[in-house]
């Protein structure tokens, strides 16, 4: 799509949206994701200031103790029951709810239910 490059006042083509179509989910080991990974993660949107993207987690699994060093990222639960951990604190959040990771911290997500729980976020690199 053209835009305009407000550094530049110049017009640019840049590659701002994603149709469900153009997706692909990779499992944890960064390769096209199976019905066995524990995880699916979608980066739709990467840009040099930020991406988005969708996370499937699998029944009663989880995404894993990741770290956030320069980044923040932000969840929003579209559908399922999920225990999140940042730094030493557990919360239980739910289809609708939203949570942040600021940036320097640990993080994890669990599923609680017997079906997959799916999150939008979005990161904003630091």
């Amino acid at each position: 799509m053209v835009v305009m490059n407000p550094d530049t006042q110049q017009e640019v083509e840049v590659d701002t949206l994603r149709t469900a179509k153009m997706n692909v989910f990779v499992g944890p080991s960064g390769k096209e994701a199976t019905a066995d990974d524990p995880i699916t993660l979608c980066k739709s949107i990467s840009q040099k200031a930020f991406a988005s993207g969708i996370l499937t987690i699998r029944p009663l699994q989880e995404k894993g103790l990741q770290f956030v060093r320069n980044d923040t990222m932000v969840f929003y639960i579209t559908r399922g029951k999920v225990s999140v951990t940042i730094h030493h604190t557990t919360s239980i959040l739910q289809t609708g709810d939203m949570f942040f990771v600021p940036q320097g911290n640990m993080y994890n997500i669990k599923n609680l239910r017997h079906d997959e729980a799916k999150l939008v976020f979005f990161q904003h690199k630091g």
